[in-house]
């Protein structure tokens, strides 16, 4: 059994360009399939997110409703200076409260003046790409919070649901050495297709010469 997982990977350098050939794309295949699995069932999750979320929560033997972020105290979610309405970057400051030490990333801006605004925000270490790990909605007409997701009320399977989906997807999480991984495996479908089609020619050419010495 060892020697047939081992063999699985092995490359012969010394047999024929077919024999290598053949070997590459299995190594290859075998190699690549855990990373080609994740990026693969994470950009399903993202695609169908309700059924991912579902999938997600269970997880941890929860669902998305029970292990929503819970509410903010009242003591935190007005702002001190201003009772509205509020600029941008006093909507920004007031979400930053919330996350000591985080920065105000992006913003979501409604279609109405009515409606509260989406803060992102980051925190030092923060695997999700591009606007962070969490945010917070700020009704800037009253100057106050009206919900959040932030470290201190959020719940690991809403956690892993919001960021780490989506972070397993990117490669986001790990640093240098995980990006390099992922950029290396976005090259495996373009080899598989090269040893795969050579492959293919190869065996077509062998089994055209072989029927070509049996006519002879």
């Amino acid at each position: 059994m060892v020697r047939r997982l081992a063999f699985g990977f092995r490359i012969r350098l010394k047999r024929p360009f077919f024999v290598v050939n053949y070997d590459l794309h299995r190594v290859i295949g075998i190699v690549s399939l855990p990373m080609v699995f994740i990026v693969s069932l994470t950009g399903a999750m993202l695609i169908f997110y309700d059924v991912g979320s579902r999938f997600v929560h269970a997880l941890f033997f929860t669902t998305p409703a029970l292990a929503a972020p819970a509410a903010i105290p009242n003591a935190t979610i007005w702002a001190a200076d201003s009772k509205g309405p509020l600029t941008l970057d006093q909507a920004a400051a007031l979400a930053v409260r919330l996350a000591p030490g985080a920065i105000a990333s992006s913003m979501y801006l409604p279609d109405s003046p009515d409606e509260p605004v989406k803060v992102w925000l980051r925190t030092p270490g923060d695997i999700r790409p591009n606007v962070g790990s969490w945010h917070v909605w700020v009704d800037r007409k009253v100057a106050r919070i009206v919900s959040a997701m932030v470290p201190t009320n959020t719940s690991m399977a809403a956690h892993v649901d919001e960021t780490w989906v989506i972070a397993l997807h990117f490669g986001t999480y790990g640093g240098a050495f995980v990006r390099l991984v992922y950029a290396v495996s976005g090259v495996v479908p373009l080899l598989l297709l090269v040893t795969g089609t050579t492959h293919w020619l190869l065996r077509r050419r062998i089994a055209g010469g072989r029927r070509g010495a049996i006519d002879a």
